[in-house]
Protein backbone atom coordinates (compact mmCIF):
# COMPACT_ATOMS: atom_id res chain seq x y z
CA UNK A 1 0.00 0.00 0.00
CA UNK A 2 2.61 2.08 0.83
CA UNK A 3 3.94 2.33 -2.57
CA UNK A 4 1.16 2.90 -4.29
CA UNK A 5 0.17 5.98 -5.91
CA UNK A 6 -3.08 6.24 -4.40
CA UNK A 7 -4.63 7.97 -1.45
CA UNK A 8 -7.71 5.20 -1.03
CA UNK A 9 -8.23 1.80 -1.89
CA UNK A 10 -11.07 -1.03 -1.76
CA UNK A 11 -10.91 -4.63 -1.69
CA UNK A 12 -13.36 -6.15 -4.09
CA UNK A 13 -11.98 -9.77 -4.95
CA UNK A 14 -15.32 -11.07 -3.41
CA UNK A 15 -18.07 -9.14 -5.83
CA UNK A 16 -15.30 -10.42 -8.83
CA UNK A 17 -16.34 -14.05 -7.98
CA UNK A 18 -20.22 -13.33 -7.72
CA UNK A 19 -20.32 -11.41 -11.09
CA UNK A 20 -18.33 -14.15 -12.63
CA UNK A 21 -21.03 -16.65 -11.37
CA UNK A 22 -17.89 -18.56 -9.45
CA UNK A 23 -19.70 -17.93 -5.95
CA UNK A 24 -23.50 -18.79 -6.07
CA UNK A 25 -24.98 -16.38 -3.85
CA UNK A 26 -27.08 -17.09 -0.62
CA UNK A 27 -30.82 -16.92 -0.53
CA UNK A 28 -32.03 -13.82 -0.20
CA UNK A 29 -33.45 -14.23 3.03
CA UNK A 30 -29.99 -14.83 4.34
CA UNK A 31 -28.59 -11.79 2.61
CA UNK A 32 -31.45 -9.79 4.25
CA UNK A 33 -30.68 -10.43 7.51
CA UNK A 34 -26.76 -9.70 6.83
CA UNK A 35 -25.26 -12.50 6.56
CA UNK A 36 -22.80 -13.83 3.77
CA UNK A 37 -23.39 -17.15 2.27
CA UNK A 38 -19.60 -18.40 3.19
CA UNK A 39 -20.87 -18.73 6.62
CA UNK A 40 -23.27 -21.07 5.33
CA UNK A 41 -21.30 -22.92 2.90
CA UNK A 42 -22.77 -21.54 -0.24
CA UNK A 43 -19.39 -22.12 -1.55
CA UNK A 44 -18.01 -25.33 -2.73
CA UNK A 45 -14.35 -23.86 -3.10
CA UNK A 46 -14.79 -22.43 0.75
CA UNK A 47 -16.02 -25.53 1.75
CA UNK A 48 -12.93 -27.84 -0.22
CA UNK A 49 -10.76 -25.56 1.29
CA UNK A 50 -11.59 -25.61 4.91
CA UNK A 51 -11.51 -29.84 4.85
CA UNK A 52 -7.98 -29.59 3.44
CA UNK A 53 -7.10 -27.60 6.48
CA UNK A 54 -8.77 -29.91 8.79
CA UNK A 55 -6.84 -32.87 6.64
CA UNK A 56 -3.50 -31.40 7.60
CA UNK A 57 -4.10 -30.25 10.91
CA UNK A 58 -5.25 -34.00 11.67
CA UNK A 59 -2.09 -35.56 9.35
CA UNK A 60 0.38 -33.02 11.67
CA UNK A 61 -1.55 -34.51 14.95
CA UNK A 62 -0.97 -37.83 13.61
CA UNK A 63 2.93 -37.70 12.79
CA UNK A 64 3.64 -35.81 16.35
CA UNK A 65 1.88 -38.72 18.11
CA UNK A 66 3.74 -41.38 16.06
CA UNK A 67 7.08 -39.60 16.70
CA UNK A 68 6.54 -39.93 20.22
CA UNK A 69 5.80 -44.08 20.16
CA UNK A 70 9.56 -44.39 18.73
Amino acid sequence: MDTLPVKAAMGVGGAFDYISGEVIRAPYIIRAMGLNGYMFGWSTVAVKRQLALVHFVLLVVKEVFSRGKK
